[in-house]
């Protein structure tokens, strides 16, 4: 490609980026679409732990559920009651509804939710003798 091709091209996906930053601040035009929040997926001996960033969510209505070795993890971000009334300067966090699914071994099972510095924690127990797929 060329020079001028290249910035061509910076260019178009910069606009579709910012377009997609557009949909996902649903400003209730069009259907809502769920934003997958960040998380790291660690295995020790017994349980197999995920880490989801989802500040700013109440952990208790998060739903988890493992099935056929994939963990699916949903909830909502809701926007604050200022939003109501107040000028918007900058939107970069998503908010709505989200999902995340992950495959995990086969057979764990949720043993507990826990929050830390922003981040919820699923511990998902392993089978009987650590010896998930």
């Amino acid at each position: 490609m060329t020079t001028s091709q290249n910035l061509m091209f910076q260019a178009a996906l910069r606009l579709i980026a910012r377009v997609d930053d557009l949909r996902r601040l649903d400003f209730g035009l069009g259907s809502e679409r769920a934003w997958e929040p960040p998380l790291d997926l660690i295995e020790t001996g017994t349980e197999v732990l995920a880490y989801v960033a989802v500040p700013g969510v109440d952990v208790s209505t998060v739903e988890i559920e493992t099935e056929n070795g994939i963990l699916v993890v949903r909830g909502e971000r809701r926007r604050p009651i200022e939003w109501v009334s107040a000028g918007i300067l900058r939107l970069e966090l998503p908010w709505g509804p989200f999902r995340r699914e992950v495959r995990v071994p086969t057979g764990c099972r949720l043993s507990s939710r826990e929050t830390a510095n922003g981040y919820l924690i699923i511990r998902l127990a392993k089978p009987a003798g650590g010896t998930a797929e």
